[in-house]
């Protein structure tokens, strides 16, 4: 239960770390030196693994396109060492639809570690 609890107030420390960021950077667009109060270190990262996708949304274009250059897994396993580096908290993954990635669960397992 206590396990619990801490996670909550970490989440919440974190949205309102996130929070405080938001406005900061949208007020820094009317007055520029309290850019020094933000974070130059990204917490969070979205890592577009694919290009497939096999709905057909009205909204986006990208069923339309022709997959090419897709990441490799290793790749990928690249980029976790690199954004774990740079202390990186939250990898999120996009495409296309990543689930259609024979690797995706190996993927998100090694995001985990």
């Amino acid at each position: 239960m206590k396990e619990k609890e801490n996670k909550k107030k970490s989440l919440k420390r974190f949205l309102l770390g996130r929070a405080k960021d938001v406005v900061l950077l949208y007020s820094a667009t009317h007055y520029r030196p309290l850019l020094k109060f933000v974070s130059s270190k990204p917490s969070e990262v979205s890592i577009k693994v694919t290009q497939r996708c096999n709905s057909r949304c009205i909204t986006c274009n990208e069923w339309k396109e022709k997959p090419e250059n897709e990441l490799t897994t290793k790749e990928i396993e690249d980029i976790f060492h690199q954004i774990k580096s740079l202390g990186v908290e939250i990898v999120g993954f996009t495409g296309g639809e990543p689930l259609l990635r024979n690797d995706i669960g190996e993927l998100i397992e090694k995001a985990k570690k």
